[in-house]
C-alpha cells in the first residue's frame, strides 16, 4: 500500500535576507513616528507664530537666534519638511502639473 498524497508540503523558508529587511523596516518605525510628529508640530507652530507673533517681535535679533531658528530646524532637518521658495506662491494643484507636462 503507498502513502496518501495529501500530505502537507513542507513550509518555505522565508530566507534571512528577507526577515532582516522586515526587522529593520519594524525598527525604523519609532524613528520615522517621532520624525513625522517633531516635523508637524514644528510645522504647526512655525506657522501659527508668523501669524500670531506681531512683526516687530518676530524682527528681533533674539527671536530671530533662539526661537525661528529653532522651529526651522525642527521642522526643516528632523522633520524633513521643505519651505517654499517662495512663500506667497500658492502650491500647484494636479490639474496644473499636468498642463505642464503637456
Amino acid at each position: 500500500m503507498s502513502k496518501p498524497s495529501g500530505d502537507p508540503a513542507p513550509a518555505k523558508d522565508p530566507g534571512y535576507k528577507q526577515v532582516y529587511d522586515y526587522l529593520l523596516f519594524g525598527m525604523s518605525l519609532p524613528e520615522r513616528t517621532l520624525r513625522t510628529m517633531s516635523g508637524m508640530a514644528a510645522g504647526a507652530l512655525r506657522e501659527s507664530t508668523a501669524l500670531l507673533v506681531p512683526q516687530a517681535f518676530r524682527n528681533a535679533k533674539t527671536y530671530n537666534i533662539f526661537i525661528q531658528q529653532l522651529l526651522d530646524f525642527v521642522a526643516e532637518d528632523v522633520g524633513g519638511v521643505e519651505r517654499p521658495d517662495d512663500p506667497e506662491a500658492a502650491p500647484k494643484t494636479d490639474l496644473e502639473r499636468v498642463d505642464e507636462d503637456w
